[in-house]
């Protein structure tokens, strides 16, 4: 006897390799800027944005803050003005392009698709998926 019906998947890092996805978005958008995209660089990135999503977390700042921040705390890190929104439309649409599935997801749901009922979930940006 089957004991569920329904089956939930998130999909950031369990359908979709979001880890890949943001890699890549980044370094389209460092070369459109035309700016190398180094290891310093991609570390300082990481920092400052997991440091913006802690304080969302904590109630400090909404998601538009911490999105539309990141790039321009990045880069005055680098003594470079930039304008937040604007690079975070053009890294937003570079992540919207990237769609990479997880080793053995598409089998996994192919498996599983005539037993149960599938949906996916996410806390992630709908556009992003």
């Amino acid at each position: 006897m089957q004991k569920y019906k329904t089956l939930l998947f998130d999909v950031d890092d369990t359908l979709l390799d979001f880890g890949a996805a943001e890699r890549e978005a980044l370094r389209l958008l460092f070369k459109e800027q035309n700016i190398p995209l180094t290891a310093e660089i991609k570390t300082q990135y990481k920092e400052i944005n997991q440091g913006l999503w802690s304080s969302f977390e904590e109630g400090e700042l909404d998601r538009d803050e911490v999105v539309n921040m990141r790039f321009s705390l990045l880069f005055k890190e680098y003594d470079r003005e930039v304008d937040g929104v604007l690079l975070e439309k053009s890294y937003r649409s570079y992540l919207e392009e990237e769609k990479q599935l997880v080793d053995g997801a598409l089998e996994l749901i192919t498996d599983l698709q005539p037993q149960y009922e599938l949906y996916i979930v996410t806390n992630g940006i709908k556009d992003a998926i």
